[in-house]
């Protein structure tokens, strides 16, 4: 009986496996760059203003709502003052959450303010 040789594939060389890559590597810069031209473009969203338009309508809508005087108020959806329906946003999607945190937020930097100013005067 006899046995012939086997023949071990030899491995690719490093060379040739790096260039196999090279194709998905140039797809991927293609693919951010195309993205970046879009995003830092010339795109003039707020007109000089570096807002986006919805950036401008949450902060018209956050700086005409109000803190209701109770819960009583707060609950009642339709009287409510935080509700931004009530105060002339014709549609809301953003939801109440991120706009109740701001408000009170800017409400309770607005009484630290005055109070700081208060006390500076005193002295």
């Amino acid at each position: 009986m006899t046995t012939e040789p086997t023949i071990s594939p030899q491995p690719e060389p490093a060379a040739n496996k790096r260039w196999t890559w090279l194709p998905i590597v140039l797809l991927l810069i293609g693919i951010i760059a195309f993205g970046a031209y879009f995003r830092f473009g010339g795109l003039d969203w707020g007109e000089g203003n570096l807002l986006h338009p919805d950036e401008y309508f949450l902060m018209g809508v956050t700086s005409n709502v109000q803190l209701p005087k109770d819960l009583g108020e707060y609950f009642d959806s339709q009287n409510s003052p935080l509700n931004p329906y009530n105060k002339g946003a014709g549609t809301f999607v953003y939801g109440n959450l991120p706009l109740f945190i701001t408000r009170y937020t800017a409400e309770a930097l607005d009484a630290a303010c005055k109070m700081s100013e208060q006390l500076c005067l005193k002295k």
